[in-house]
């Protein structure tokens, strides 16, 4: 009696009937059809074996496997792996499902295919264009577990997987004969390379051997055509001219490296003068500035101007702060900036006027002047920071005496430049 894939009705039918799925109860198996796809171990016995050999591979089983029964799995053959993959398949639990769920992801783009199928016949045509694609695993898969595979057509389809195996197993054995036969040539061959191994080493033996005897003969040629207080002699010569160059190398070596120590001390010196040239050329600029402003004023003072002649600016409304400076200029800096219409506020920049006056100052005032030459630091960063913090600008004097405040005059803007 064949045996077929599926499992038997229970005792008592009248026809004697064939299921390829155990269901939950003993219904008829055309009842799951149009339903959900049946689960892995929902598959009769018969068929765990083929799909667990068909539709996993040897390492994804492996993995499984491994994963089920614990990490000495891992030494286990491939015989005894499938044996245990068969027998986890029939279990509705963690592992059953995780290998359902393995088939599911490795099959997934299958599946999706033969979801549309609705009857047998179109299963079969489904089936039929997935194993010209060469994919008899993943078809495999989605036909055993798809609702609308009936009995039939799924007698069908394991037939055609069993047969399959046949003929795997017959080209297999084809391929380990033809292993074996490819074995006794690559033998035969590595045979025949030892003993041209071993005829190419005799061979440079006795080329090194004869290189030897040239060799010997050149040189006793040599000796015999010079005597040995020649060759002495020569050597001595070579070795003294070889000794003098030496020495002069050296030297010059010594030389060439204080020479270009000499050359970058003069590449930093000129450098350092040119940014000092530099320097003093813009101070000579802003002194010969400050000396016209100087000069004017004193035409002024000595009434060599009318009043119809002076050019001084109308800085009326404009309020100047001036940090730092000396003391007893400050008046006359003041006496100055009024006769521009402007005021000029004052504060000593910290010596004996706190510093917490200055931002109440330089909120009165359009702009900040101070001399670099004659105020401290904490006083500079402070009117830095306060200006920053009102928007107003300050102009740092190179000098503390009154060209420099005479020729920073000269160019702050103005109210006849719509400033204030």
């Amino acid at each position: 009696m064949v045996k077929y894939p599926f499992k038997m009705l229970g005792a008592g039918k009248d026809v004697l009937r064939h299921q390829y799925f155990a269901a939950p109860s003993y219904l008829k198996f055309e009842a799951s059809i149009g339903q959900t796809r049946r689960k892995l171990w929902d598959l009769s016995g018969y068929l765990h074996c083929s799909v667990i050999g068909t539709c996993l591979t040897a390492n994804d089983l492996r993995r499984i496997v491994v994963k089920a029964a614990g990490s000495h799995a891992q030494t286990w053959s491939d015989h005894d792996i499938h044996k245990e993959g068969a027998r986890l398949a029939s279990r509705n639990d963690a592992l059953g499902k995780l290998l359902h769920k393995s088939l599911d992801t490795r099959h997934a783009a299958i599946l999706r295919k033969f979801t549309p199928a609705k009857t047998g016949q179109d299963i079969l045509a489904l089936w039929k264009a997935v194993k010209g694609e060469g994919d008899i695993p993943g078809g495999y898969w989605a036909c055993v577990t798809h609702p609308a595979t009936d009995e039939a057509t799924l007698r069908h389809i394991f037939g055609e997987v069993h047969m399959l195996s046949h003929l795997v197993g017959s080209a297999n054995r084809a391929d380990v004969r033809r292993l074996a036969e490819l074995e006794a040539e690559v033998s035969a061959l590595n045979d025949k390379v030892a003993r041209q191994k071993k005829r190419i080493q005799m061979v440079a033996l006795e080329r090194d051997e004869k290189a030897r005897a040239y060799d010997a003969l050149v040189t006793e040629r040599l000796l015999e055509q010079r005597s040995p207080q020649h060759i002495a002699s020569s050597n001595s010569g070579l070795t003294g001219a070889t000794d003098h160059f030496r020495v002069k190398l050296e030297s010059q070596t010594i030389r060439l490296a204080a020479l270009e120590k000499k050359q970058q001390a003069w590449r930093d010196e000129r450098q350092r003068l040119s940014r000092e040239l530099e320097r003093l050329s813009r101070s000579e600029a802003a002194l010969i500035e400050e000396l016209g402003s100087l000069e004017d004023m004193i035409q002024r003072l000595q009434g060599h101007e009318t009043p119809e002649q002076e050019t001084r600016r109308d800085l009326s409304g404009v309020r100047f702060l001036y940090v730092g400076g000396r003391t007893h200029h400050i008046a006359t800096l003041q006496a100055e900036v009024q006769k521009t219409g402007a005021t000029l506020l004052h504060h000593d920049g910290g010596q004996s006027e706190a510093l917490s006056l200055l931002p109440g100052l330089i909120s009165q005032a359009q702009f900040v002047l101070f001399p670099l030459d004659c105020v401290g630091h904490n006083a500079v960063s402070t009117i830095k920071k306060f200006c920053k913090q009102a928007e107003k600008p300050y102009i740092p004097l190179p000098r503390s005496g009154l060209g420099s405040l005479l020729r920073a005059l000269e160019h702050v803007p103005g109210p006849e430049q719509g400033r204030f």
